[in-house]
């Protein structure tokens, strides 16, 4: 027991009653409770006691962990843009084995998970105990991807767990092999998990669900946010297992919101995360074979496609022509012209960044007219600023002159570097401004404008940043 750390255990059982508060195990000592949950245990023959291999992993002091594995490893390595431009610095953040923290499982889901999701928006929702339920679908994704990766890693071989967070993507890696095929993966029901006992101790603190659904949250909740699809990989080889959730948008958020509005929310909501890529590649302007469809979906087999486009015809959605394999696909007249009166009502300008899907929220179309859901913002409409934006026009004090000069740059989709450089020199003088606060105003992606502009302009002493430390929450710059 003394392998263990005393402070992991207790916000574990902290971690458990908040998302169990009546479970029976919750009042026990820490013995009971450590073997109940499979990290602890009695031979009956000898009566000795001691660690499982999961008990130590999830709950353990890193010198044990070392003693047992020296080549055990946990990384996470955070990306802001800024180090292409510096060859001195090599990533913005990293949590390792270094010795400043006990370097357990549980320990390192805690600090790894906030950062993975700083970025993420949170939609204000009550759940059916009309609580605040802060957590999008995107934040499901990322805790199910990344308690899988901890789940599933096999911690006998080199290589452990590397995670790391670009501003393109999150990619988590751990090493071992797939237990399943990957279309059994995909089609989601299945499971077999190479720790059960790390399984159960991450269920029971509210982490992850039934063994099975993993997988199909992962793939939901990231399209639903980033209408991109995450992937998954495997090196034999090498023996590791990838998972990338990319943050740049596929298609378009348009095209995704007209489709909602047609089909009605809940038949839309029915629909897999790969049924709605298949019915958003199909053009309304012409024919598409079932071959042509799987290029963009490599590892859809040509019958499982053949049935969804099948279903979707039977439902009205599509028109075909030609016979068996010959057969070709397109929108039906009435979804194609939906679709076009969707573009054409609003002028709606939405582009497929990360910030533009973080920020903007998502329309719901309906009859050609732009129906906003709550929480949602404005798109963008020349020559005028969204009530959210104005807000933040006068909290910012913005002269009335600066408030024009902003709204001619808006006005303009396309803008050289120098512009851009010029207009964020602007809104920086005499105030700090947030990364954040400068993506609403310009209009621009946070990623680009990080990279793009503000390591540039930092870089070349422009630009003042507020807090010492370049990731800090409450970074925000200044022109001097």
């Amino acid at each position: 027991m003394e392998d263990l750390d005393e402070t992991t255990i207790r916000q574990y059982r902290e971690d458990m009653l908040r998302a169990r508060s009546n479970h029976a195990w919750g009042e026990m000592d820490n013995e009971s409770l450590l073997m109940k949950l499979g990290a602890y245990r009695k031979d009956r023959k000898t009566g000795a006691k001691g660690l499982t291999l999961a008990g130590l992993l999830m709950f353990g002091r890193t010198e044990a962990i070392m003693e047992l594995h020296p080549r055990y490893k946990l990384d996470f390595f955070e990306y802001d843009g800024s180090e292409q431009f510096d060859s001195r610095q090599r990533w913005a953040d990293r949590i390792t084995v270094d010795g400043t923290w006990e370097a357990n499982l549980y320990q390192f889901y805690k600090r790894v998970w906030p950062r993975l999701t700083a970025d993420l928006k949170r939609p204000f929702r009550l759940n059916a105990d009309m609580k605040r339920q802060d957590d999008s679908t995107a934040h499901e994704a990322v805790r199910e991807a990344l308690a899988n990766a901890l789940i599933h890693a096999d911690y006998l071989l080199d290589g452990g767990i590397q995670i790391f967070k670009r501003p393109s993507e999150l990619m988590l890696v751990n090493a071992g092999s797939l237990l399943l095929t990957q279309k059994e993966i995909f089609e989601g029901g299945n499971s077999r998990c190479r720790n059960r006992n790390l399984q159960k101790m991450f269920k029971l603190a509210g982490i992850v669900d039934e063994a099975g659904t993993g997988v199909d949250k992962i793939t939901r909740g990231w399209f639903d946010q980033f209408l991109s699809v995450p992937s998954l990989a495997e090196d034999r080889l090498s023996a590791r297992v990838t998972w990338i959730l990319p943050y740049t948008a596929m298609l378009s958020k348009v095209d995704m919101a007209a489709q909602r509005a047609y089909l009605g929310v809940e038949k839309y909501a029915a629909l897999s995360a790969r049924e709605k890529i298949i019915l958003l590649l199909i053009p309304g302007d012409r024919y598409v074979s079932n071959s042509e469809l799987r290029q963009y979906i490599p590892k859809l087999h040509a019958v499982d496609l053949g049935r969804v486009l099948s279903k979707f015809r039977d439902a009205g959605y599509l028109e075909s022509k030609g016979r068996s394999n010959a057969m070709k696909y397109t929108l039906s007249a009435p979804l194609a012209r939906f679709m076009r009166d969707a573009h054409a009502a609003g002028n709606l300008i939405l582009n497929g960044s990360m910030s533009s899907v973080l920020n903007a929220g998502s329309s719901v179309l309906n009859a050609g007219s732009s129906v906003l859901n709550a929480g949602s913002s404005v798109p963008n409409v020349s020559g005028v600023f969204s009530q959210k934006e104005e807000q933040l026009v006068q909290q910012l004090g913005l002269s009335a002159e600066l408030r024009e000069e902003l709204l001619q740059y808006r006005e303009k989709r396309r803008h050289s570097r120098q512009t851009t450089d010029k207009m964020v020199i602007r809104l920086c003088q005499g105030r700090y401004i947030t990364l954040t606060q400068l993506s609403i105003l310009l209009d621009r992606g946070v990623s680009a404008l990080r990279r793009d502009c503000i390591a540039s302009l930092v870089r070349h002493g422009k630009l003042v940043h507020k807090e010492e430390k370049l990731t800090h929450m409450e970074q925000a710059y200044t022109s001097p």
